[in-house]
């Protein structure tokens, strides 16, 4: 697997170039057109996953934040 942390955004944009071109040799147009449909079908799939990850990273940070301030509040209503 790739570690994209390693690349500036020049050289991944580069990186990318260079795979298309590669990958789009010798093809026909109905082939690069599959081929697209494909990997953009990919793209979108990971985009979900990433939102998906992010969106429950979210909630759980909120729990946690609520569980804290029920535990502050909690504390600072009982007497010492």
């Amino acid at each position: 697997m790739i570690d994209f942390t390693q690349y500036t955004p020049e050289e991944l944009s580069l990186l990318a170039f260079n795979l298309a071109l590669i990958l789009s040799k010798d093809r026909t147009v109905e082939e690069l057109s599959v081929m697209s449909s494909f990997l953009l079908v990919i793209s979108d799939t990971i985009s979900l996953i990433a939102a998906q990850k992010a969106n429950l990273n979210a909630l759980k940070e909120k729990a946690l934040e609520k569980a804290q301030e029920n535990k502050t509040s909690k504390n600072q209503k009982e007497p010492l």
